[in-house]
């Protein structure tokens, strides 16, 4: 069984990283915390500028959340494979209650770039 606090455990077996996470207030407005997981390749540990800070991950990722529907079971929902393994640039944009109903909100911010073009999608959640 695997639950949020030894995910990055289990997935280093599988040579991939949790490269951000933040638990996460009423997000699924049940007053209960949910836990938002960014997870990339290991390899790209070494070429990240900022290991572990929710403003930029270089190549992207998954971009997961868990919550707990039962005592000790959890639900994983992909928000977004936000994988690009030539030219990513993708960041959480913020996690808030942006339409001020009581229910928190993720804005994630999934960019491209090549050469002298970029690009991006804000995308929420």
């Amino acid at each position: 069984m695997v639950f949020p606090d030894n995910l990055e455990n289990v997935l280093d077996r599988y040579w991939f990283d949790v490269s951000y996470y933040e638990v996460v207030d009423n997000l699924f407005g049940d007053q209960k915390p949910a836990w938002f997981y960014v997870i990339a390749p290991q390899v790209w540990e070494d070429e990240e500028n900022n290991v572990k800070s929710p403003d930029y991950f270089y190549r992207g990722g998954l971009f997961v959340v868990a919550r707990e529907i039962t005592k000790g079971r959890f639900q994983v929902y992909i928000l977004e494979n936000g994988w690009s393994f030539q030219h990513g640039a993708s960041s959480l944009f913020e996690i808030s209650d942006f339409n001020k109903n009581g229910v928190t909100e993720i804005a994630l911010d999934i960019g491209y770039h090549s050469g002298t073009m970029c690009g991006g999608n804000l995308k929420v959640f």
